[in-house]
């Protein structure tokens, strides 16, 4: 039988200790005995193990962790298992007693590469199950060490594969120029034993293709994920942020599939705080937006919770605001600067930190600068990240995308990063009663604009083109595909993340009079 995960460490040795003392009382004796006894000394050799879960979804990278420990006193050289994976089999053991084995193909050439394991020294590879587990609900699991004639039995767990029960989704950060890969989603799958933090993401830039989806962590119930944002180059790494309580923040990173990963829980220093918008990793450590509300009224302090690698907190001030701000998004540039887009009732604020900032307790207030300001006719209904192409007369790169309606219609400014004016989209009439939900640029002229009215969608691309969707699933995405079609992608109930094209309508040719 595996070792049981993590997080189920504690509430097993709490359910070990509740039962000690009634133990200790029926067998007084016998415990008196074995308190006198000298501990056996533990038989010599290597200890393996192999990190098993009794649920994986269908559909998920089947990464298995192997480690290898040293409890003696000489030191010990193992096959290196990462270098060397055909020595590890896996055995699924089907309800009606077939086998069926899954393992690398040994190469015709051995290299017979060793870890040197030093007195209590240990040792760990990630290993992913050669095509999977297949389509076998149940089965019981048996990993081995095969070298040569000799097989040993590292772990054995019995095994159930379910569909995603998705509990919470979110849909990641906006896109940008660099973005390697395609987009990622962060969710929850309920499962028997408490929910599991999972990662969804596009193979290639578009999200229609294939799919993977990698575990991240255990959990002990669900929770409502915030996928950060980070640069470009850190693509096959993940930083999840969850609020626990009125006033904490749990802070997870992964490095890589399977990879080692940083655990760390924060509580805010003040009676009530939560996160608001998007987070962001970068190379000091997380950088998470939070809401501290004021003791009486409706305002309160924006702050920039800033953690190291540590867990050690900072907890700089970005402004103080009338309300609560309507949106917060993040984006990581190429350099691993952060910025963050603040969008409340006085304007639009934008606040970067460097990459040289000061993290942890020595973390200081990011500088900003207000980008746009209110003006009599004129309504902001959004602000996002996005990016513009090279031009003869503009280099391109990230932008700020501003929806302001003004009295000829709902008018898109691209401003760079320092609020400087690039280019207006030439402006669309608002239809009556909707609310715009989602922007995808077409370039820096045009723009895909996603509204919602009565619960029903409407889809504008450009200033002609109007497709009527339907009812709208709730916390749609707008965005582009790699052709340039525009597409919804939304949360799943069956699946984490659905796209959902939107069908414009054919161009009509031309006519010669």
């Amino acid at each position: 039988m595996a070792a049981p995960p993590p997080a189920l460490l504690l509430p097993l040795a709490a359910l070990l200790l509740a039962q000690a003392p009634a133990w200790a009382q029926d067998e007084g004796a016998a415990t008196a005995d074995a308190a006198a006894s000298p501990p056996e000394a533990e038989p010599a050799g290597p200890r393996w193990s192999a990190e098993l879960r009794a649920e994986y979804v269908q559909g998920e990278q089947v990464i298995i962790p192997i480690s290898v420990r040293n409890p003696g006193t000489d030191t010990l050289a193992v096959p290196d298992v990462g270098e060397r994976p055909w020595l590890v089999r896996f055995d699924m053991i089907l309800p009606d007693g077939r086998t069926i084995s899954r393992y690398n193909t040994p190469p015709e050439w051995d290299p017979s590469t060793t870890w040197r394991l030093s007195p209590r020294g240990s040792r760990r590879a990630l290993l992913e199950v050669p095509g999977g587990f297949g389509d076998f609900p149940r089965f019981e699991l048996v990993v081995r060490l095969v070298e040569g004639d000799r097989s040993t039995e590292i772990a054995r767990q019995a095994v159930r594969r379910t569909a995603p029960v998705v509990a919470a989704v979110d849909l990641g950060p906006d896109r940008s120029t660099g973005a390697r890969g395609g987009p990622v989603a962060a969710w929850v799958h309920r499962s028997a034993e408490g929910a599991e933090l999972m990662l969804h993401s596009a193979v290639g830039a578009d999200p229609r293709g294939p799919t993977t989806i990698r575990h991240l962590a255990h959990l002990d119930g669900p929770v409502t994920p915030l996928l950060a944002a980070q640069a470009p180059a850190d693509a096959s790494s993940a930083t999840v942020v969850w609020a626990t309580g009125s006033r904490g923040l749990h802070v997870l990173r992964v490095e890589g599939v399977g990879g080692a990963a940083t655990d760390v829980q924060v509580d805010a220093p003040w009676p009530a705080a939560e996160p608001i918008g998007r987070p962001a990793a970068v190379a000091g450590g997380t950088l998470v937006p939070l809401w501290v509300p004021a003791p009486k009224g409706d305002g309160g302090e924006l702050r920039l919770v800033s953690i190291d690698h540590r867990g050690k907190p900072g907890f700089p001030r970005v402004d103080r605001y009338d309300h609560r701000p309507l949106d917060v998004r993040a984006l990581v540039d190429s350099s691993g600067a952060a910025h963050f887009l603040v969008r409340h009732d006085e304007g639009v604020d934008l606040y970067t930190v460097r990459p040289d900032t000061p993290f942890g307790a020595d973390a200081l207030p990011p500088p900003g600068l207000r980008i746009w300001k209110p003006a009599p006719g004129l309504t902001l209904h959004g602000a996002q990240f996005g990016s513009l192409p090279r031009t003869d007369d503009d280099p391109g790169g990230l932008a700020v995308l501003l929806m302001v309606e003004q009295p000829g219609g709902l008018v898109g400014r691209w401003r760079d990063l320092q609020g400087r004016r690039i280019t207006d989209v030439p402006p669309v009439a608002v239809p009556d009663g909707a609310a715009l939900v989602g922007v995808a640029p077409d370039g820096a002229t045009s723009l895909g604009l996603l509204f919602v009215a009565a619960g029903k969608g409407l889809w504008l691309e450009g200033r002609t083109t109007r497709v009527e969707l339907g009812a709208l699933p709730d916390r749609a995405q707008a965005v582009r595909l790699p052709d340039g079609t525009p597409a919804l992608r939304v949360p799943g109930t069956r699946e984490p993340v659905a796209i959902i094209p939107v069908s414009l309508p054919a161009p009509v040719p031309a006519t010669t009079p």
